[in-house]
């Protein structure tokens, strides 16, 4: 089953499965911009309204709600950024594959 659902990984070498896992995640997590959010990251209800942010997706960097807030251990980047801990983004992807507007929060 696990050869079907991953044609091509050897599930037997952890070494090139890691490399693998962390080029999949890389492309995985890539948007077309983030631009950082100034200001204090929000801790109330009141604080994530005043962004426009309607609710929080737990583990999950990309959310299709156009308010709702993606959160995962998994920065996102760009082709020459990368997500920082601790710093409100706000993302955008376009293309075929992309969600609505994307947002991130590590």
């Amino acid at each position: 089953m696990a050869e079907e659902s991953f044609p091509g990984w050897d599930w037997e070498d952890p070494e090139g499965l890691s490399a693998t896992m962390d080029a999949f995640t890389a492309r995985l997590a890539h948007c077309e911009t983030l631009e950082p959010v100034a200001g204090t990251l929000p801790v109330t209800g009141q604080d994530f309204l005043a962004l426009g942010v309607t609710g929080v997706e737990f583990a999950a960097f990309k959310t299709r709600h156009p308010s709702g807030l993606g959160t995962d251990l998994v920065g996102l980047r760009t082709d020459s950024a990368v997500t920082e801990p601790g710093r409100l983004y706000r993302a955008a992807s376009t293309g075929p594959a992309a969600r609505a507007t994307l947002r991130n929060w590590i």
